[in-house]
């Protein structure tokens, strides 16, 4: 293969518009080379050219609009232009390179003809290079916090010898340590100022400098960002644990109910709790969140009492009770002749919630209900198994409860019906004197008798054989120690292994002497 090497015979330096390269990289023209018309195997045109470091590097060869690409040492660092007149180079670094770059280029549809272009990388004495490791710093921080700290390199001098100065609109809040760590003078309040503008300058022996410009961004402090919450009664609540900043652990702390939050992950849970289970509806738990502090700095730490309120729902009317009546095995036992108007019990039913009188009603035949009290709307004379279904209201919601009636014969009826009325009494009333007295007149050995409710320690109870119940005080009463007793009555029989039970609440009111005596 026959060479022909090719000098560069002229160097153009293009005008202002054109020109895209600095000190000796310009963009070059090599002269026009002409062909002989005679056939050669192959011919080569080489130039060599001085390129300073890290500035790009275009050539241009005249007459010459379809370039490829062929060969190099350092391909990726080459690319042909848009109109394919011209080899590009990137910047390369005189520190880095450990070999001259060359590209061999060619026109598209001319294998005739190949371009050498090899490059000889010359050293730039640069400016530093000026980073700073952190650019933030926390809301609260103590003054002379350390923000980062500041490095420069250069790769023509020893970076020991380089010198540093502040400067920029916000120097006065800063200070250069000697170990080249910048601080803040001041302690850092938000509100006050939350972005501060910095210039950091470096210059090398030789007298090369490089200037930059951080922005500090303060930083609000960790807090938790939970707010205090309401949810309804008996249900378990679920709560997602937030804070203004991510990567924040939490745990619970304490907090006068923590037994009543459980913590997974960011998700807090407070158990069903019940509306009534105490006066206070509020629960408190302290939460803790922590998050990894960074580089040098401390972890970031903070608390915070969570609230959960308890609401109340409407709930219905439960446990309807029909008072004082006679029951065998859950029925109302009811003597067949018993007339109409007939007091059977008295209703009562259980409502947490109850703001007004409960009210009580049923569409049976057979029953009526007065002022919350049962009776007969008819006269009982027939023997048998009835029903009755009693609506409990409290105003917005109800509930249904259906009681089992049996009809017995009068004359087999197991129990006295205990209808003695409630006892007024004097102060100092004499404890010989019977308080109130029954008479039993089936009295036999299968009768028993029991005192039961809220003030049954006052009271005695004595049975004749006879069948005459009397229940006494055991000490005189004292109206201003206690004006009204309650007091439950407990009448059973037990025939053929079935116990038959009567009750009958009796409420005994102390009458105050000085009250007569004013009169």
């Amino acid at each position: 293969m026959k060479a022909i090497k090719l000098f560069v015979t002229s160097i153009l330096l293009l005008s202002s518009f054109q020109a895209l390269a600095v000190m000796r990289n310009v963009i070059i023209i090599i002269a026009a080379v002409v062909i002989p018309p005679h056939p050669i195997e192959r011919g080569v045109m080489e130039a060599k050219f001085d390129v300073d470091e890290n500035v790009q590097m275009e050539i241009k060869v005249p007459g010459k609009d379809d370039l490829i690409l062929v060969k190099s040492n350092m391909m990726d660092q080459f690319s042909i232009s848009a109109n394919g007149e011209r080899v590009i180079m990137k910047p390369q670094d005189f520190e880095t390179t450990t070999e001259d770059p060359w590209i061999i280029a060619r026109e598209r549809n001319n294998a005739n003809l190949d371009i050498k272009l090899t490059y000889e990388i010359y050293d730039v004495d640069e400016a530093p290079t000026i980073q700073l490791s952190n650019s933030t710093i926390l809301n609260g921080s103590a003054a002379y916090t350390r923000i980062g700290q500041i490095t420069a390199n250069d790769v023509d001098s020893d970076n020991t010898k380089l010198e540093y100065s502040l400067s920029g609109v916000d120097k006065e809040y800063f200070l250069l340590s000697s170990s080249k760590m910048l601080i803040i003078k001041n302690k850092v309040d938000m509100a006050v100022k939350s972005r501060y503008s910095i210039e950091i300058h470096v210059s090398d022996p030789a007298g090369n400098s490089a200037s930059k410009e951080f922005t500090i961004t303060v930083e609000p402090s960790l807090a938790i960002t939970t707010t205090d919450i309401s949810t309804p009664e008996n249900a378990d609540k679920v709560i997602n644990l937030t804070a203004n900043k991510g990567g924040a652990d939490f745990f619970i702390a304490g907090g006068a109910d923590e037994n009543k939050f459980s913590l997974s992950g960011t998700t807090l849970t407070f158990e069903a709790t019940d509306f009534e289970a105490r006066d206070d509806k509020t629960y408190s738990v302290e939460i803790t969140a922590n998050r990894l502090g960074a580089e040098d700095r401390p972890d970031e730490i903070t608390t915070k009492t969570v609230t959960v309120t308890v609401t109340d729902l409407e709930e219905a009317p439960t446990d309807i009770q029909i008072n004082n009546a006679f029951f065998i095995d859950d029925q109302v036992i009811l003597a067949n002749d018993k007339s109409a108007n007939f007091l059977i019990g008295t209703l009562s039913a259980a409502d947490t919630d109850i703001t007004t009188d409960l009210t009580f009603t049923t569409t049976s035949a057979y029953f009526k209900i007065v002022n919350n009290e049962l009776r007969t709307k008819l006269p009982l004379t027939a023997i048998g198994d009835m029903d009755i279904t009693i609506t409990a209201r409290d105003g917005t919601q109800s509930i249904d409860e259906t009681f089992d009636i049996k009809v017995v014969d009068g004359s087999q009826f197991l129990l006295s019906e205990i209808t003695n009325a409630n006892i007024s009494v004097r102060e100092n009333f004499d404890i010989a004197l019977p308080l109130y007295t029954l008479t039993n007149e089936l009295s036999d050995e299968n009768w028993s008798y029991s005192l039961l409710g809220r003030d049954e320690d006052f009271f005695d109870l004595a049975v004749s054989p006879k069948g005459v119940v009397v229940v006494t005080f055991k000490d005189s009463p004292n109206y201003e120690s206690k004006s009204t007793y309650s007091l439950v009555l407990k009448v059973s029989r037990e025939i053929n292994n079935v116990t038959c039970v009567a009750t009958k609440t009796i409420i005994i009111t102390i009458i105050d002497p000085k009250s007569n005596d004013e009169r």
